[in-house]
């Protein structure tokens, strides 16, 4: 029977990180800590270093990020209208027989 694939939240994986950092902590040490592999501890860090740099970022590109956010919420919710319109003018177009 396969295993269930377990979702870790990035508090968890940091934890994890930050504890890799440790002297005399061996990857596998962590693993069977942690019950994960040690091949998702390996890609955790990775992830870590290349994204490091957005701790660093300015706070107004948050403000964009948000902003953009709000703009593709709206966006998604006039696509949904659309395609009920869609939808509710092709069911008519069939009962006609257009």
């Amino acid at each position: 029977m396969p295993r269930k694939r377990l979702i870790f939240s990035p508090e968890f994986k940091m934890q994890v990180v930050f504890e890799s950092f440790q002297p005399n902590t061996t990857l596998q040490q962590l693993s069977d800590k942690h019950q994960t592999s040690v091949k998702n501890i390996m890609n955790w860090k990775q992830q870590f270093f290349e994204n490091a740099h957005l701790a660093f970022e300015n706070p107004a590109s948050n403000e964009t990020l948000t902003s953009l956010k709000h703009e593709n919420a709206k966006l998604e919710k006039q696509l949904q209208q659309l395609q009920i319109e869609h939808d509710f003018v092709m069911r008519k177009v069939k009962e006609l027989n257009l």
